[in-house]
């Protein structure tokens, strides 16, 4: 995959077919787009880290002269480098700055002809109804997608007023549209999922360039998914109920298990802490990718995220440590059976059945239909959720009279 750039508002033309640096040296300007295109692949897939580390032989391929492209780019403000480096240990890092994450825009994507799809080590056997299959993939193909310039998402603002965007989440989009453009994928269940261009894009971007006939897309998904997912499936393996594991289901169906998990996971945040300085406190999307962890990890690690669900979910956490015996990901392939088949075999074949001219496209949890249906789809969705969500109990909240609680031998003195 090679990324190109419009550089323009850093004084580069790109339409030049080479350019001076400031020592007057004359570089070419198909070398400088390359160098920036693999920093930006390197960036891109490098998911955790803001700093690439790169070895000096892969820009060397580019140019024997790649020094002076990397010093060039980093004297217009583009990427910062880190110049220390072990030989032989760690290569030099490079970081883009906040500048360019802000207002550089991508012009072109090309994919070469080695670019697939990665495949799922490990297969689920789903049991998908096979006209909801077809139809599914017929609606899919039908999509049209609208020409317009993908916007960055804000983080937030830095102390000279420079909005820092998610880049990350911006190359995605455009990547993925081009995919969805030029067919460069493979519509088939990998992992016991649809993983496609589509369900890789930003939600913003699916409801603002994805369109069935000209019509806006609107959109419905599973609130607390995994979480609810997981209660069905410990009702399902026999868990016995206690007052923790009651509670966990309590929190599923008021809606709150994320905001609940953030404030316990505030309490504890600096129980492994050995810093010395106290760590900021958990988001929603920071306790859901905790949760994710604690499902999926080992639970065997002396960490946080092990802690706040042993302490607040033993039956659950030991339940579920026997079950997965050390092994991860055990959960996750569970659980996403259980939602796909759902989607698809319940909701998709209800939409289906009931609503001839619908066209739908999944994301996971999510369904995307044209918006002209919401007043059709609203019922049936909430129709089969609401029957997952009777399978869980609910314990019933009582009052009792001041009578009643003098007959348990229960007395309040206001005096």
């Amino acid at each position: 995959m090679k990324i190109k750039f419009n550089l323009n508002s850093f004084t580069i033309d790109t339409t030049q077919r080479e350019f001076t640096d400031k020592n007057g040296k004359i570089l070419l300007t198909s070398t400088l787009e390359s160098m920036l295109s693999l920093i930006t692949i390197k960036y891109y897939y490098c998911k955790n880290f803001e700093t690439v580390r790169i070895h000096s032989d892969l820009f060397r391929k580019l140019s024997g002269s790649y020094r002076q492209y990397l010093n060039y780019l980093r004297d217009k403000g583009l990427i910062v480098i880190d110049e220390l480096y072990k030989r032989g240990k760690k290569s030099k890092g490079y970081m883009f700055t906040d500048n360019f994450k802000a207002f550089a825009e991508i012009k072109e994507v090309y994919l070469d002809k080695t670019y697939r799809d990665k495949e799922k080590a490990i297969k689920i056997h789903l049991e998908i109804d096979p006209i909801v299959k077809a139809r599914i993939t017929k609606d899919f193909n039908s999509l049209a997608i609208k020409q317009i310039p993908v916007e960055k998402k804000i983080r937030f603002f830095n102390q000279d007023g420079v909005p820092i965007v998610n880049f990350r989440s911006y190359i995605s989009d455009v990547v993925n549209l081009y995919r969805l453009q030029t067919n460069a994928y493979n519509f088939r269940l990998k992992a016991g999922r649809f993983y496609t261009p589509f369900s890789q894009l930003s939600q913003t971007v699916r409801e603002n360039h994805i369109y069935f006939d000209e019509q806006k897309l609107a959109n419905l998904d599973i609130r607390n998914s995994f979480p609810m997912w997981l209660a069905i499936w410990l009702i399902d393996k026999g868990i016995e109920i206690d007052y923790d594991t009651q509670e966990f289901f309590n929190e599923i169906l008021s809606g709150q298990f994320y905001n609940e998990l953030i404030y316990k996971y505030n309490k504890a945040k600096d129980l492994f802490n050995t810093t010395g300085m106290e760590k900021p406190c958990f988001t929603k999307d920071m306790v859901k990718q905790n949760f994710m962890t604690w499902l999926n990890g080992n639970n065997k690690r002396n960490n946080l995220t092990n802690y706040v669900f042993h302490a607040y979910y033993p039956s659950m956490f030991e339940f579920l440590n026997q079950y997965k015996a050390g092994k991860k990901d055990t959960m996750y392939y569970e659980l996403v059976k259980m939602e796909t088949e759902f989607i698809f075999n319940v909701i998709c074949k209800q939409l289906y059945d009931s609503i001839l001219e619908i066209k739908i496209l999944t994301c996971h949890d999510q369904i995307y239909f044209e918006s002209k249906f919401i007043a059709k789809v609203l019922p049936i969705w909430d129709e089969e959720i609401n029957k997952i969500r009777a399978l869980i109990p609910t314990v019933p909240e009582y009052e009792f009279s001041d009578a009643d609680l003098e007959e348990m031998g229960i007395y309040f003195d206001c005096a």
